[in-house]
């Protein structure tokens, strides 16, 4: 993903080339764009306060420090990495549901050496369900397949953005969290919006630990046949349905994004004259 972005800054200073804007808006994780900026005479606003100036030090402090000591141990916070039980805890809860599924399964990079072969996937498991279920490997055209007719539920990890994108398609969601702020968005989309069901999960969910379970197939089967065809299902999707209406009129001319959007660039537009 790094790589992709630092590929956009060239094409990004050509498009600025052509058009000279006022003001530049840009995500975090394109951090060039302030660079762009400078270059092309876009300054940024001279609004300082103290907490701006104490970051501001404790990031140079940073950058001209040997080494960084942080207050934490490995066994703590470690890395995630793929849990196979937790994919094979999957797969028998989908196939047990007797349901159509797509599934997306993150694709490992291997060495050239070893064997393609996904054995956390149950004997026969693909050939079985020929027709009913299908698995993508990699990247997905998320957005597309959530819009689509067909899909009636998502089953998501509930991070912000795939959590978003379910409800504008208008898709109840069967929610998973694993940790950070997912379990918050859990109780958001069964407590509140009550537009999803959970799959159970209560633990902050920690990958590396071998042989531990947080959800069971049988949960899983569990909250799919219950979104699916169990009769508190139809006002879930009701709910879902209406939501993403909203959202979609929100965007429209006259909503509450639109309205919102427009009235900054009118803001930025005074600033500039």
């Amino acid at each position: 993903m790094h790589k992709a972005t630092e590929l956009l800054q060239q094409p990004f200073e050509n498009l600025l080339e052509e058009d000279s804007p006022d003001c530049l808006v840009a995500d975090v994780l394109f951090p060039w764009a302030s660079d762009v900026a400078t270059k092309r005479g876009i300054t940024r606003d001279g609004t300082e306060n103290q907490l701006t100036k104490l970051i501001e030090k404790v990031m140079e402090s940073e950058v001209t420090s040997y080494g960084v000591l942080i207050n934490s141990f490995h066994e703590l916070e470690p890395a995630y990495s793929e849990h196979y039980s937790k994919l094979l805890e999957i797969a028998m809860g989908l196939e047990n549901s007797g349901q159509e599924f797509i599934w997306v399964v993150r694709k490992e990079k291997k060495k050239e050496e070893e064997v393609d072969r996904e054995e956390w996937l149950p004997d026969g498991f693909e050939k079985r369900l020929e027709g009913k279920g299908f698995i993508i490997r990699g990247w997905a055209p998320q957005v597309l397949i959530l819009n689509h007719e067909a899909v009636g539920g998502f089953m998501t990890h509930c991070g912000w953005n795939s959590l978003l994108e379910g409800v504008t398609a208008g898709v109840p969601l069967i929610a998973w969290p694993l940790f950070a702020e997912q379990f918050y968005n859990e109780k958001l989309v069964i407590d509140i919006l009550r537009v999803g069901i959970g799959v159970g999960a209560l633990e902050w969910c920690r990958w590396p630990e071998e042989g531990k379970i947080y959800v069971k197939r049988e949960d899983i089967e569990k909250a799919v046949v219950q979104l699916m065809v169990c009769e508190e299902a139809e006002g879930i999707r009701s709910r879902a349905r209406a939501l993403g209406e909203m959202a979609k009129k929100a965007v429209e001319k006259g909503g509450s994004s639109y309205n919102y959007l427009s009235a900054l660039l009118e803001e930025l537009e005074l600033n500039t004259n």
